[in-house]
C-alpha cells in the first residue's frame, strides 16, 4: 500500500544537522505562509477536478504505519490507495522538506557559527539580505541579535521568512522579515494589531490561530528598517502534505479533523473578532508538530494552525468591502462581480479548499474572471437557484472601487448571461490558450458527481458553503453542527 507521506524532515534526538537546515528552503512563489512554516508555491497549480468522482473508489480511511524515503529524509505518513495523480512535475521535481520542527523540550539544534548582526544592505526591492548564522533583534543581553538565523523558510512580495533560534527562550521560532517599504510596513503593523487581539482573547490557541510571540524592528545599513514578526515554529502546510503525496486525496477522517478545526478558527475570527481572514487555502493551514510525533503519522488527531493574517480585515465598522482579496482559486464570486464581500467569502474559500482536499486537485483552475465564473456555473449546474447574474449597473458618474469593479464585471455578460464561450474568444487572442480554457470548463463535473455516495454528508456540507448568493452560505458556527461532524464512524477496510 503506497504511503501517504507527510513532508517533514527527519526527527533527530540531539538536534537538526546543518545539512538538513540548508535543505529547508521552500519552492512555492505565489503566496508565502504568513508565519513562514510552510512552502511558498509556484504559479503552477494542480489540475482541475475533471472526473474526480472516479478517483476515490479505493481510498481507505484507515491510518497505517509510516515508511521512510531514505536515511536522510524520514517521512510522516498516512495510508491511502496506490492511485497516483498524473502530476509529472511533482514526481520529477519533488519539493524539499521544510525544516524539522522541534518541540520546546527537545535538545536544541546544532547552531551555526555566530556571525554577528545581519547588517548587509537591502537588495534593490527592499528585501533584507543575510547569511545563515547572523542575528536579528539586538538587545542588551544579546548584542549580536536575540534571534540567530538558521535557514530560509520562504519569501514573498511582503518579505522573507527565516527559521531562527531564540537565544532567550532556547526555542525554534519563525521570523517574518518585512520589506523596508512603507506600504508593507504599514500592512505589517495592521497584521500585528489583529494578531495581538487574537492572542489576548485566545492565549492558548484553543481556536487554532497561529500565535504571535513577539515583534521588533531590525535596522540594517543605510538605516533601512524591517518590521519583524516572531511566530511559533510549526510544521508543513496542508498543501505540502498533498504535494509530497502526489496530490492523492486526504482520507476522510483526517479531512473531517482539519475541517472542524478550521471552522472553529473561522468562527472565532468572524463571531468573536469581527475579522475576515480573506485568504483561506491549503497553504495557510499548518500542522502542529506535537500532533504527529513521535510516530511521524498524520491521523484524525492532527492539529492545525491558521496562518497569514496579512490580508485580514476587520468589519466592525464597515460591513462590506470591495477590494480584490483572496488567492484566485479560492476567490468567491461576489469578489469577482464587485458586489461587495463580507464574512461569507471565507466560507466559499473553505468549501473550495475542502473539495481540493477530498479530490487532491484544485477545484477552480483558472486565471481569468470569465472562465472562473463559468467554472462555478458548471460546477453548480443543477443546484437550486445557483445562477450567476450580472451585478447592478453603477451610476455613470460614480468613481468608487465598487463601481469600477462592477463595470469590469458587466463586460463578462451579454443579454443577462455569462458571455461564454464567445467572451473568452474576444479576451484571449491566443487560440491554444483559448482552446485550453474551453476544455477546462468542459471537464468541470457537477458538484454532486465529485462525491462518493457514502460521503453524502460531506457533499451537503460543501453545498452549504459553495452558493453563489453569499447570504445563503451557512455561518461557521452552524457548519460545526452539521451531521458530517457528528459522524465519526470509520469503516474497517
Amino acid at each position: 500500500m503506497a504511503p501517504f507521506v507527510h513532508p517533514v524532515g527527519p526527527q533527530q534526538a540531539p538536534g537538526v544537522s546543518g545539512k538538513h537546515l540548508s535543505s529547508a528552503m521552500v519552492s512555492r512563489t505565489t503566496a508565502l505562509q504568513m508565519s513562514g512554516q510552510a512552502a511558498t508555491v509556484g504559479a503552477q497549480r494542480r489540475g482541475a477536478p475533471g472526473q474526480s468522482h472516479t478517483l476515490l473508489a479505493d481510498v481507505p480511511d484507515k491510518v497505517t504505519a509510516a515508511d521512510s524515503h531514505s536515511a536522510g529524509d524520514e517521512a510522516v505518513s498516512v495510508s491511502t490507495s496506490s492511485f497516483e495523480r498524473q502530476r509529472q512535475a511533482a514526481l520529477e521535481n519533488p519539493p524539499p522538506s521544510p525544516l524539522m520542527m522541534m518541540a520546546a523540550h527537545v535538545v536544541p539544534p546544532r547552531l551555526p557559527p555566530d556571525l554577528g548582526l545581519a547588517l548587509q544592505p537591502d537588495d534593490p526591492d527592499g528585501h533584507v539580505q543575510y547569511n545563515v548564522g547572523e542575528g536579528l533583534g539586538p538587545t542588551a543581553d544579546f548584542p549580536n541579535g536575540r534571534y540567530q538565523i538558521l535557514a530560509p523558510l520562504g519569501s514573498g512580495t511582503f518579505g522573507k521568512v527565516v527559521s531562527c533560534w531564540d537565544r532567550a527562550t532556547e526555542q525554534l521560532v519563525a521570523v517574518k522579515i518585512i520589506r523596508a517599504i512603507r506600504k508593507y510596513a504599514e500592512a505589517a503593523r495592521m497584521e500585528i494589531d489583529i494578531l495581538l487581539e487574537l492572542g489576548r482573547k485566545d492565549p492558548t490557541s484553543r481556536y487554532h490561530c497561529v500565535r504571535l510571540l513577539s515583534y521588533f524592528t531590525h535596522l540594517c545599513q543605510q538605516d533601512s528598517a524591517h518590521v519583524c514578526l516572531v511566530f511559533e515554529h510549526l510544521g508543513p502546510s496542508l498543501f505540502d502534505v498533498l504535494m509530497r503525496n502526489h496530490f492523492r486525496p486526504l482520507p476522510v477522517p483526517i479531512l473531517r479533523a482539519v475541517a472542524r478545526q478550521l471552522l472553529e478558527a473561522i468562527a472565532f475570527l468572524h463571531e468573536h473578532n469581527q475579522t475576515v481572514h480573506t485568504d483561506i487555502k491549503p497553504e495557510n493551514v499548518l500542522i502542529v508538530p506535537s500532533s504527529y510525533y513521535p510516530n511521524r503519522q498524520i491521523t484524525e488527531r492532527v492539529q492545525i494552525r491558521l496562518i497569514d493574517f496579512g490580508s485580514a480585515s476587520r468589519l466592525d465598522k464597515v460591513n462590506v468591502r470591495h477590494a480584490i482579496v483572496s488567492t484566485r482559486h479560492y476567490r468567491a464570486p461576489e469578489i469577482i462581480l464587485g458586489t461587495g464581500w463580507s464574512f461569507a467569502c471565507d466560507i466559499w474559500s473553505f468549501g473550495a479548499m475542502m473539495v481540493e482536499c477530498y479530490t487532491g486537485q484544485t477545484l477552480f483552475q483558472s486565471h481569468d474572471d470569465l472562465e472562473h465564473l463559468e467554472l462555478m456555473q458548471k460546477l453548480l449546474q443543477g443546484e437550486a437557484d445557483e445562477v450567476i447574474t450580472p451585478p447592478p449597473r453603477p451610476s455613470p458618474s460614480s468613481t468608487s472601487v465598487s463601481s469600477q469593479r462592477r463595470r469590469e464585471a458587466l463586460k463578462l455578460f451579454r443579454d443577462g448571461h455569462l458571455n461564454w464561450p464567445d467572451g473568452i474568444e474576444e479576451q484571449v487572442p491566443n487560440s491554444l490558450a483559448r482552446q485550453k480554457s474551453i476544455r477546462r470548463v468542459a471537464r468541470m463535473p457537477q458538484l454532486r458527481a465529485i462525491f462518493r455516495p457514502e460521503h453524502a454528508d460531506l457533499l451537503h456540507l460543501i453545498r452549504c458553503c459553495l452558493t453563489i448568493d453569499p447570504g445563503r452560505r451557512w455561518r461557521p458556527s452552524d457548519l460545526l453542527r452539521h451531521p458530517f461532524f457528528l459522524n465519526t464512524f470509520t469503516p474497517i477496510l
